[in-house]
């Protein structure tokens, strides 16, 4: 890990934040103060409709984030790839994320009324169960 600033650009359908559109993106602050934008890669549109929100980064350097309007979990790598990792629940609202010691990824699902979990290969794991199912 380093010591950047990572901060997520997320707009719209938000409290206090519902007349700005939404936005797709997650930026860090580099070492220069320069300040450098990462898009997702959502596919069918411009993007402009994902609510990037919560962000954590893993120990390898990954970051992780909500993607609330969308319903996905994304995964910015070291190397500015970005995945990202539809969850099962219909329109759950994915919202606020974070990791536990075993590097699973732990995140609010608002509208589905529960704690989703994924493994750090992407695999969304029930949570009454512990098997983990590639989506």
């Amino acid at each position: 890990m380093d010591d950047t600033i990572w901060f997520t650009e997320g707009g719209g359908d938000f409290y206090g934040f519902e007349d700005i559109p939404a936005q797709n993106k997650l930026a860090q602050i580099d070492d220069s103060g320069r300040i450098v934008e990462y898009a997702t890669p959502t596919p069918d549109g411009d993007g402009s409709k994902v609510g990037v929100d919560s962000l954590v980064m893993d120990r390898s350097g990954n970051v992780w984030f909500t993607e609330r309007l969308t319903n996905r979990i994304g995964r910015l790598e070291r190397n500015g790839t970005i995945q990202e990792f539809q969850i099962p629940t219909k329109d759950g609202y994915a919202l606020g994320i974070d990791l536990d010691s075993a590097s699973n990824i732990w995140f609010a699902e608002r509208y589905g009324n529960r704690i989703g979990r994924m493994n750090s290969h992407g695999e969304y794991c029930l949570s009454n169960h512990s098997k983990c199912e590639k989506l």
